[in-house]
């Protein structure tokens, strides 16, 4: 049995990587989708970030 962790993008949630769980669950591994949330108030998608 395997465990993996999943962990969602940039501006994304747990939620994103909810039906992949039981999938891997099924395969008889344990799976655990995180959530990395941003309190950083000005924290924009790295496609807007200025390059400075």
């Amino acid at each position: 049995m395997t465990t993996f962790v999943l962990v969602h993008g940039g501006f994304g949630s747990p939620a994103e990587l909810a039906p992949v769980i039981p999938e891997l669950e099924a395969l008889g591994h344990r799976a655990i989708a995180v959530d990395l949330p941003c309190t950083d108030p000005v924290a924009m998608p790295v496609s807007t970030a200025s390059s400075t």
